[in-house]
């Protein structure tokens, strides 16, 4: 095959001649082409979201296969803004998410057996990661923490030192405790969507907070709350 290019001929065989601007762009086009495909191979294949849907949820079996210990959101009146520890005994999976049959560590029934309990995923949590020892050189006055009272964490605010000791308070209950540093951890968020932590810097409000404040009961049929004492 012969080009003409510039009025002149090449007689090989096979073979195109390009000069000129023509030359110039098809190294620009080759260019941008080699860019591209060094671009993909870098951020690997493109994931589609029925993919990533299936890498959460596997991971969400890991957090809550049975066996593992959780953390468990308060919901009944006088426990709300609570988390207590349990045990997955049992993982049912629905087309979007997971119910598990827990066991609750503190909680006993009148014949001495533990509290169990069927629960959807948005109110279980996996147990919440180490913080650091000093994490409180950190946190400002009104931030959100977590203090702990017999078994359970409860939601607190930050109010200032006493000595060694910090002053906490639980508005939802309208009372004040003073409680050493082993007594409180930060405020953590789970994040279900793609299984992470991270620590509130302050704590969204919620509809209960909107309610009037009551302190909570200190017994029930099932389980017993010390959450609203103060000290």
């Amino acid at each position: 095959a012969v080009v003409r290019v510039d009025g002149q001929e090449d007689a090989e065989d096979d073979e195109q001649v390009v000069t000129g601007e023509g030359a110039a762009s098809m190294e620009a086009t080759n260019y941008e082409a080699a860019q591209q495909q060094l671009k993909e191979a870098a951020q690997g294949p493109i994931k589609e979201p029925s993919s990533q849907m299936g890498e959460v949820k596997q991971k969400l079996r890991e957090q809550f296969a049975v066996g593992q210990h959780v953390e468990v959101r308060g919901t009944e009146e006088g426990f709300v803004g609570s988390w207590y520890a349990a045990l997955v005994l049992e993982v049912c999976e629905t087309p979007s998410s997971l119910r598990l049959r827990l066991c609750y560590l503190a909680f006993q029934e009148e014949d001495g057996s533990f509290w169990e309990d069927w629960l959807d995923l948005h109110n279980v949590r996996p147990m919440p990661p180490e913080h650091e020892p000093n994490f409180m050189d950190s946190v400002k006055r009104g931030a959100p923490l977590e203090i702990r009272i017999e078994e359970g964490w409860w939601e607190v605010e930050l109010c200032g030192r006493d000595g060694p000791n910090y002053k906490v308070s639980a508005k939802r209950y309208q009372v004040q405790h003073t409680v050493p540093i082993t007594d409180l951890r930060p405020a953590w968020h789970w994040a279900s969507k793609d299984c992470t932590w991270s620590q509130l810097e302050r704590r969204p409000p919620s509809k209960s907070e909107a309610a009037p404040t009551r302190a909570a009961p200190k017994s029930s049929s099932k389980k017993a709350a010390k959450g609203g004492k103060g000290s």
